[in-house]
């Protein structure tokens, strides 16, 4: 989907350009601050379940063995 949503917009960027350059430059530098702001998003977001999981599982596997015994 990321790779629809670029293509399009360099294409976009190469017709806004060919009217004015500085207009196709500052669309093109927003987009990719957009694009690592969503990336290092998803990679806190990924870090922050997987630092909350692991007590989860444990708590799980705790419980588990009060059971077994």
């Amino acid at each position: 989907m990321n790779t629809i949503y670029t293509s399009c917009l360099k294409e976009l960027v190469r017709q806004i350009s060919i009217e004015c350059t500085d207009r196709g430059n500052l669309i093109m530098r927003v987009w990719e601050a957009y694009m690592n702001m969503v990336e290092k998003a998803a990679i806190e977001t990924t870090k922050s379940h997987e630092k909350m999981s692991k007590p989860a599982e444990l708590e799980i596997t705790r419980v588990h063995k009060l059971y077994e015994s």
